[in-house]
């Protein structure tokens, strides 16, 4: 074993390989259009957050689905990031518009209240 640890090294260092400067600039431009790409999907992603955020504050707390708590929310988006706020678009933006009641949309086949509605004039 130590007869291979003892052997001379017989590589030629002085061989050198020179790159194509096309191919270095190809490299180049396909690592900064990825990063480039990747800095909007960021940014898009920040903004919809903050958005997501926004909204969460501005909300009462009666407008939450199924008892889910306003401070619930905004912790989830702050501490958590991105992932929250997707969720929270489709569970809360999305389904109960800002001003509304209460948490829980009525059944598509519920009929009007009929609080003070006239009766028909016959």
């Amino acid at each position: 074993m130590l007869q291979l640890l003892a052997q001379v090294d017989n590589f030629d260092y002085s061989a050198t390989t020179e790159m194509d400067p096309n191919a270095v600039a190809g490299i180049a431009a396909a690592f900064g259009g990825f990063f480039l790409i990747m800095m909007i999907v960021l940014v898009v992603l920040g903004v919809f957050t903050i958005w997501m955020f926004i909204d969460a504050i501005i909300r009462n707390d009666n407008e939450y689905p199924n008892g889910n708590g306003k401070i619930m929310w905004i912790l989830l988006i702050i501490f958590v990031g991105f992932i929250p706020a997707v969720i929270y678009f489709f569970v809360v933006k999305k389904k109960i518009p800002r001003g509304s009641k209460g948490g829980q949309l009525p059944p598509a086949n519920a009929t009007p209240p009929t609080d003070n509605v006239p009766p028909p004039a016959k």
